[in-house]
């Protein structure tokens, strides 16, 4: 309860830093890459939250690590979700929006972080589906999508139909019944600029 309760201050500050310009060093993208400039800005707004809400202990001296690229459901790279690390433990994940996003925070949580399911568990959630998986070695991701809010999702390509296990939920669907919220680039930015 009280992890739910830090996930919701979390995401209030997320949409509060909205309003507030992003914290991004200007770089020559030329001369570094952009998971380099998403990691930077990942780390901080890590460092900003972690110094003004010290309640989050387990942010105190942590870094973003394992960057996993993040696709929109037309295949465009959207993001980057990192891991966020302290003392050598997982605490947390932060998402972090593309060039195209400004390398802005999308989410963050002091939650669980997301994490590649087992082929066993993916076996077992696609059975629910009529999906009859014979051999694990096939089951690997092909793709990562973000659709929004809370909607991070494995996609694998099995004997030719598309699934995506829903990352946070535990769930599988058809990769083309994911309904996304994510706006697009330039909506996105619009609307951030309106809100300041």
């Amino acid at each position: 309860m009280k992890s739910k309760l830090i996930s919701l201050v979390i995401m209030a500050l997320v949409a509060l830093s909205l309003m507030v310009p992003g914290s991004v060093v200007a770089a020559d993208t030329t001369s570094q890459s952009e998971v380099v400039l998403a990691q930077q800005s990942a780390q901080n707004w890590l460092d900003g939250i972690a110094s003004s809400r010290p309640d989050i202990a387990k942010w105190q001296s942590a870094t973003v690590t394992s960057p996993q690229v993040f696709h929109d459901v037309k295949d465009n790279v959207v993001g980057y979700l990192f891991t966020i690390s302290a003392k050598d433990e997982a605490a947390g994940f932060i998402m972090v929006g593309n060039a195209s996003y400004e390398y802005n925070v999308f989410e963050a949580s002091d939650g669980r972080p997301l994490s590649t399911p087992s082929a066993s568990d993916v076996k077992y959630a696609v059975s629910k589906l009529g999906i009859v998986v014979t051999d694990e070695k096939n089951i690997n991701p092909v793709n990562y999508i973000y659709g929004g809010t809370s909607s991070f999702y494995a996609v694998y390509d099995l004997d030719g139909k598309k699934v995506a296990y829903n990352l946070l939920l535990k769930k599988v669907i058809m990769a083309s019944d994911i309904q996304s919220n994510l706006l697009p680039p330039d909506r996105y930015l619009e609307v951030r600029t309106n809100l300041r």
